[in-house]
């Protein structure tokens, strides 16, 4: 199915920011990307701390947090901004801007 407007980033005309985002065209992957269905070849989880090279085994590489979900809720957000670990800083980047 296609679709005959133009690209927002290529009109002269004031577009609002959702029509820079729109997807005009369908993604095939495989394995399938869904989580539910799949969970014995798909998870969600990602880990926060430094790497370390996953050849050599070391205590340093048990030193990260394992979040397994890829949007943290408001207390999930607190608990892991309130950590106290030695090897663990914090830093709040602002990304909004004013309309």
């Amino acid at each position: 199915m296609g679709a005959d407007t133009p690209l927002a980033v290529l009109s002269k005309q004031h577009q609002h920011l959702s029509h820079y985002f729109k997807q005009y065209f369908a993604q095939v992957s495989n394995p399938a990307i869904d989580p539910i269905r799949e969970r014995l070849v798909m998870s969600l989880f990602t880990r926060v701390g430094a790497n370390h090279n996953i050849l050599v085994e070391s205590p340093e590489q048990c030193q990260q947090i394992h979040i397994f979900q890829p949007v943290l809720n408001l207390e999930m957000f607190e608990k892991l901004r309130q950590l106290k670990l030695k090897d663990y800083r914090v830093q709040i980047v602002e990304a909004t801007f004013q309309s």
